[in-house]
Order: C-alpha cells, then structure tokens, then sequence
C-alpha cells in the first residue's frame, strides 16, 4: 500500500492475440510466471480485463493493468523481472518464443499518472459474483494539450471525480496519458457488480 500522497503510475499493456492458442499462451504466462514475479518485487495492484462476449474484440485482446509508485519504479522493473530466473523459467515458453511461433500478434503500452483527486487505484467494492463483474474503461481524447488539460481539470477541481463516486461508478483509475497511441488523452476505469448494474448507471 503506498502513501495517499503519493501520485501513482499506471501502465496498461494490450496484448493483440490471433487465436485461443496465443490466449492460452499469454493467460499462462501472466499466471505462472509475470503476475508472481511481480509480486515478489512488491507490486501487488495487478488486473488482468478480457472484453465480454458481445464485443467486437472478444478473443482479441487481453488488458493488463500495473500500478506503480513512481515513475522510477517503472523504469526498473524489468531489470527485476531479467533477475529473477524463477520468472525466467515459468515464462520461457512465452519469453523465448520462435519468430514464426509467437504469443501474441502485438503488445501495446500505455503510461499514465494518476489524478491529483484519485491518487491511488481502488479496489472494487462489491457485493457481486466476481464472474458477472463488468469493468469499463474509458478514454477522452483532446482535440489539442489544452483541452485536455482543462478536462483534467475538470475532474479534479470541478469534482467530476467525486460526482463518479456519489453515484456509485466504482472508479479503480484516473490517469492522464503520457505515453500511448491516441495523444492527448485521459482515462478511467469503472466497474459495477453486472451488466443490469452497468446499464442502470
């Protein structure tokens, strides 16, 4: 647990898979070997999000989402993770993976950090069935740095972060984008106990 006063950093990895072969393969690499490495170097907020049956990418990504205490932390990680020859061994089948054989078409990295007025990732707090637990993520992409800017803005000192918890939105991030593939932007995660829940809100 880190320090209310300490702004986190938020990596999202999107893994771009083909086939349930290659899923199989990532879902047991970040089983057996990435998600317990980790936690071996301390970093215990780890989510691993699949999109639900009725999308259109269901079966084509998996969604990994790392909290950070700083930017230097993130930095280091993976001269931890090429350290550790437990994390070496579980994951060779995915780490020394041949060209023509790969886990995954494409991985996709996203930094953030955190919102001044939701520093640190939340866990859900819900009653539900984990299995029928729906989580959104969301993204508002800025026509220029300003106003983007000014939305973060609008998030924090006009409170739009408080107004999503008053009415229940479950938020697990807030993060400004730093590095990503659609700049400028923010995003946020959301989660409630179903799909009738999600609806309703």
């Amino acid at each position: 647990t880190y320090s209310k006063d300490v702004r986190e950093w938020y990596e999202l990895k999107i893994y771009r898979i083909n086939n349930p072969g290659q899923e199989k393969r990532v879902d047991d690499f970040l089983k057996v070997a990435f998600i317990p490495a980790m936690h071996k170097l301390g970093y215990n907020s780890i989510g691993v999000f699949k999109p639900v049956e009725t999308d259109s990418t269901f079966g084509k990504k998996i969604y990994v989402l790392i909290a950070y205490p700083s930017l230097q932390k993130y930095a280091e990680v993976q001269s931890g993770l090429n350290k550790d020859s437990e994390f070496l061994a579980r994951g060779k089948d995915y780490l020394e993976a041949k060209h023509d054989n790969t886990p995954f078409n494409r991985v996709e990295s996203i930094l953030m950090k955190s919102f001044s007025k939701h520093p640190v990732l939340e866990r859900p707090k819900l009653s539900g069935k984990r299995s029928e637990r729906i989580y959104e993520l969301r993204s508002y992409e800025g026509p220029t740095e300003k106003r983007n800017e000014n939305k973060i803005k609008m998030f924090n000192d006009g409170d739009e972060v408080g107004l999503f918890a008053r009415l229940n939105f479950n938020a697990v991030f807030y993060g400004e984008v730093f590095a990503g593939n659609r700049m400028p932007n923010l995003m946020y995660m959301t989660t409630f106990d179903n799909m009738q829940s999600r609806d309703e809100h």
